[in-house]
């Protein structure tokens, strides 16, 4: 997650690039303290990312052109298959 190890050294190595991190953890009260302590920037969102139905909701709630991507690679891969197998017979 987000709030501790790994995770949080990410969150912090992307917040001194400038990027606007959400940072996703099951514990809550983690997140509130690395909200607390980084503040600018980061907004925590609490939940398991490892969960689909969770995931989708938060990439459909942050960055909703990228949830609609996720949904179209299997019909863009059919389509290429489709047009691959057609050209080289």
């Amino acid at each position: 997650g987000g709030s501790s190890g790994v995770g949080k050294a990410t969150v912090q190595a992307l917040l001194a690039e400038g990027v606007r991190v959400t940072a996703v953890a099951r514990g809550e009260n983690r997140l509130r303290l690395l909200a607390a302590e980084l503040r600018d920037g980061v907004t925590t969102v609490a939940g398991d990312a490892s969960e689909p139905a969770f995931a989708d909701r938060l990439l459909r709630d942050i960055m909703p052109s990228v949830a609609a991507c996720r949904r179209a690679p299997t019909d863009a891969a059919s389509v290429s298959a489709s047009s691959a197998v057609d050209r080289w017979g």
